[in-house]
């Protein structure tokens, strides 16, 4: 240690400078370090309470990059997916079903149940909305056959309106059909 006297007794004149330095920088700036440790208690204490959903978002966001680079298609410039979030079901049985829980059965639209008798004709996938449409169990699998109402010729063809007192106007039992309204 004696040999290192000197460097000893540099490295705390060192010391002193840099903690009167802090010292001056605290006197200085002490409200503004109040405001930022009180805001990083708050912080903190958010990071604590949602420490699951922390772990969970870095254990899946790697994943989910990862699938998302593989999704990008150069060629053409767009992310490729395949959407499958309404499961069998085509996005006009989405909107009917939707329409079904939410409005008295005689306010549902002519169309949806077209679409749910066309369905059931050519055995497709319906969902319980449309079965209850048909007065057909939940859940029971899907069968041609005879159904309530007029039968339907083929898919894409025009299906004479259902509204009562019908006028002769034809509808599309698709999507489209349902959003483009009455021709």
């Amino acid at each position: 240690m004696a040999g290192q006297r000197d460097e000893l007794a540099a490295a705390l004149r060192n010391l002193a400078t840099a903690l009167a330095d802090v010292t001056a920088f605290v006197k200085q700036n002490r409200a503004a370090l109040t405001s930022n440790v009180a805001a990083l208690t708050e912080i903190t204490s958010v990071l604590v309470g949602q420490q699951q959903a922390v772990i969970e978002i870095l254990d899946v966001a790697p994943l989910a990059v990862n699938n998302l680079a593989l999704s990008y298609n150069p060629r053409s410039g767009t992310l490729d997916t395949r959407d499958n979030a309404m499961g069998p079901y085509d996005p006009a049985s989405f909107a009917c079903s939707l329409l079904i829980d939410q409005l008295p059965a005689a306010e549902v639209p002519a169309k949806c149940m077209a679409l749910a008798q066309t369905l059931h004709q050519r055995g497709l996938p319906m969902t319980d909305q449309l079965r209850k449409l048909l007065k057909l169990p939940p859940g029971a699998p899907a069968t041609g056959g005879s159904s309530p109402g007029p039968p339907i010729s083929s898919p894409g063809a025009p299906i004479p309106d259902q509204a009562p007192g019908g006028s002769g106007i034809t509808s599309d039992p698709t999507l489209g059909g349902i959003l483009r309204g009455t021709p």
